[in-house]
């Protein structure tokens, strides 16, 4: 009797709290889109489905899903992530363990992928007992390359309708033509926003990578630590940051990960707005109070308008859609023109393709015919055309595997940043990648590396992409298909202890080559503004004297490095007319990217172009 009583107190606290969210929701209490709590009656276990992110992106995106085990019975919960749009499929599994009152906390990092509206559909299932469907709100919507989604983290969440008021004041065109209140002109959305709290900011950087922009509002001081890290992991990688708030510049200059970038090397203003460089990223900062006094309520004469602080976000927008980008999937093809090429993988030449063809139809015709003929046997007929066929195929598929082995090609184009100062590495690469033979486990990515599919995300043919995180992230299906091409753009930042050492040599530096891999090309700017380069390649820990440039050459020659196009000018003010290497770094290309994420996978690279781009510590004793 106990433990029904018991069991009886518990499924009614769990419908009172369900009950009591959905009080809270239909009172106007702030929501974030797409969160959605369901109850499972038989097992008692309580799911939550939500997600802080903007509606409309196209990325790698945070779904969480919370778990409650709120009966008296251990629950094996197996939970799956479903989407699926026109041309494409993915499919996320995971699970969790919980004993009776315990929770769990999981991360779904999801590729929005769909070329029009998709959300992804939560499944959680309890063995032999229940099982429940949560549609999460997150995904694409409409045309997604025409939108610059923003993500703003603060302490405290928004009023109720706040997002589509900021969506529609800062907005610049309208998108999906929703119109609002009695009028019939439609409402500006081509920048959806979305709001997180220190607690709903995502542990994996490659979240982040939907985003055109954060904004920080750090009127509250900065989240904590382990929340802004992998924000800031991804700024390094490419993203862009504004923090706001009336203390913001003393509290960026406070944050030991943002201090080193905000140094006057790196300034890199937009307009009117103080930005640095920050890796392959750039951070903005505006004094000012987020949100904005909107246009809307200046005109009922409620508040002012702070033109300073929209205008701000606006420029920062301007320069995340304008610049190339580490998000390929955003207006566009960012990469477009640095496509690679992996050699010996091209079509048979149309001559020598008919050829083969005539030559087929012969042999198992008019040859095959004569031959039986002959025999006077016309039963062997059945055994020779298909015994033909047969042989043709094996020929054809020996001919592949001949000519195309069964390793694992790639050709990419990458660009790196090494930060010598904090051992901080970040690397954006396409890659285009040809398996011979795809391994079982497909790709192995780690913590925080994005892979973006350019080529067969975007495409009209129907493809299926599977995620599994139990025991490790694994990316199978058509992320790497067997036998055929497809190309991948991937994003990291990591821990690094490779390093270029520096050494005063008279007039003039040595350097020690401590990256692993070979040096083809170096330029060094050192803290006085005097350029020297490397006379030949430079192979993994040889050592090398450099020979002093002119302040013309060095500075034609350091840019020449760095104007990938994955650099986006990295360190130096784009489109400045003084534009140059900032001082104490280097810009090089180096024979592989040995700052990149193999993924899990044995790589045989074809061809490659791999620059680096190295931050050296202002005040190092070399420089004296």
């Amino acid at each position: 009797m106990r433990a029904e009583a018991s069991r009886l107190a518990l499924t009614a606290l769990a419908v009172f709290a369900t009950f009591a969210g959905f009080v809270g929701r239909a009172a106007g209490a702030p929501t974030l889109g797409g969160d959605t709590t369901l109850h499972m009656p038989n097992s008692l276990v309580e799911v939550r489905v939500h997600t802080p992110w903007p509606s409309a992106v196209k990325g790698w995106v945070p779904i969480y899903v919370e778990l409650a085990n709120l009966g008296a019975s251990r629950r094996n919960i197996r939970v799956d992530a479903h989407n699926s749009g026109w041309n494409s499929s993915v499919q996320i599994a995971t699970g969790a363990t919980l004993d009776p009152g315990e929770r769990a906390h999981l991360e779904l990092c999801a590729p929005a992928v769909g070329q029009w509206q998709d959300t992804y559909r939560v499944f959680a299932r309890v063995s032999g007992d229940d099982a429940l469907q949560i549609d999460s709100e997150c995904g694409t919507l409409g045309t997604p390359n025409a939108y610059h989604p923003v993500l703003v983290v603060g302490a405290t969440p928004p009023t109720s309708g706040a997002l589509l008021t900021w969506s529609a004041e800062i907005s610049s065109i309208a998108i999906n033509s929703r119109t609002h209140g009695s009028t019939s002109t439609p409402v500006n959305d081509d920048i959806p926003f979305g709001f997180a709290t220190w607690d709903d900011l995502p542990a994996n950087a490659a979240a982040y990578t939907s985003l055109d922009l954060v904004v920080v509002d750090a009127t509250s001081g900065l989240p904590p630590t382990e929340r802004l890290e992998p924000m800031l992991s991804w700024v390094r990688g490419g993203g862009t940051l504004m923090i706001t708030g009336p203390n913001a510049l003393e509290l960026a200059q406070q944050a030991p990960s943002i201090a080193p970038w905000l140094e006057a090397r790196f300034a890199a203003d937009f307009n009117d707005t103080r930005g640095w460089g920050m890796g392959l990223g750039r951070v903005f900062v505006a004094s000012m109070t987020w949100p904005p006094q909107h246009a809307t309520l200046a005109r009922e004469g409620q508040a002012p308008l702070d033109l300073d602080l929209e205008q701000s976000l606006v420029r920062a927008l301007c320069y995340a859609g304008g610049r190339f980008s580490t998000v390929p999937s955003q207006h566009g093809e960012r990469v477009a023109g640095s496509q690679p090429e992996i050699p010996g993988l091209g079509a048979i030449p149309h001559r020598v393709f008919a050829a083969l063809l005539i030559l087929f139809a012969i042999v198992i015709g008019p040859i095959n015919f004569y031959v039986i003929k002959r025999t006077k046997r016309p039963v062997l007929l059945l055994v020779s055309i298909p015994a033909i066929a047969l042989v043709t195929s094996i020929a054809l598929l020996a001919y592949g595997v001949f000519f195309q082995g069964l390793d694992i090609k790639t050709g990419s184009n990458s660009m790196a940043m090494l930060d010598q100062r904090t051992h901080r590495a970040a690397s954006v690469e396409k890659r285009l990648i040809f398996a011979g033979s795809a391994p079982s486990h497909g790709l192995q990515p780690a913590l925080g590396t994005a892979v973006h599919g350019s080529g067969p995300f975007n495409d009209s043919n129907k493809r299926t992409y599977s995620i599994t995180l139990d025991g490790g992230l694994q990316l199978e299906g058509e992320f790497l298909p067997t036998r055929s091409t497809t190309s991948h753009v991937l994003t990291n930042e990591q821990a690094e202890r490779a390093r270029v050492d520096v050494a005063r040599a008279g007039e003039s530096y040595a350097i020690t080559n401590n990256l692993g891999v070979a040096l083809e090309l170096f330029v060094l700017r050192d803290a006085s503004g005097a350029y020297f380069e490397l006379a030949s390649t430079l192979q993994a820990g040889a050592q090398a004297e450099l020979a002093a440039l002119d302040a013309v050459n060095g500075r034609t020659r350091g840019l020449d490095l760095l104007r990938h196009p994955f650099a986006a000018t990295v360190a130096v003010a784009e489109n400045h007319p003084d534009a140059e290497l900032a001082p104490a770094c280097y810009a090089a290309r180096i024979a592989s990217n040995a700052f990149g994420d193999a993924c899990g996978l044995e790589l045989n690279e074809m061809v490659g172009v791999h620059h680096l781009w190295g931050v050296l510590a202002l005040d190092d004793e070399v420089w004296r």
